[in-house]
């Protein structure tokens, strides 16, 4: 388990890191919704981009799940992933959504394996210039 969080971690540095912006028009706040449902019914443990452009994990989270974070202007772009913590049913599955100024602009899902595993794949999102609330 701790080598697949490390790997997921270390992946979604990665994609973030390439998220630089060079327009000098200040943006304003952002707000993102992230949510997760579906009927797996074991836990997760979620990673997600915190308003200082860190990471926080969440453990043992059941579904349905959400939360609105506003994000500064100095946040180019957010990530998020999920994978199981206690493991869910064979075949049940979970979606994950990045929603961004009440629109939908990622989305991934996945089905519980054989032994009630389930691995969410890691979205990122970057924000447009211009793009405030």
């Amino acid at each position: 388990m701790n080598k697949i969080y490390f790997v997921f971690v270390v992946g979604m540095m990665a994609v973030l890191s390439g998220c630089g912006d060079d327009d000098p028009t200040p943006a304003k706040e952002r707000k993102v919704t992230y949510e997760i449902t579906g009927n797996f019914s074991g836990k997760l443990l979620i990673v997600y981009t915190d308003p200082t452009g860190g990471n926080t994990t969440l453990t043992d989270v059941a579904l349905p799940w959400s939360l609105e974070v506003t994000y500064p202007a100095s946040v180019p772009g957010v990530g998020i992933g999920s994978q199981a913590s206690v493991t869910g049913g064979a075949g049940q599955t979970a979606k994950l959504k990045i929603i961004v100024n009440g629109k939908e602009v990622k989305s991934g899902s996945a089905t519980a394996g054989t032994l009630g595993e389930l691995v969410l794949p890691t979205l990122a999102y970057t924000f447009q210039r211009g793009q405030v609330f």
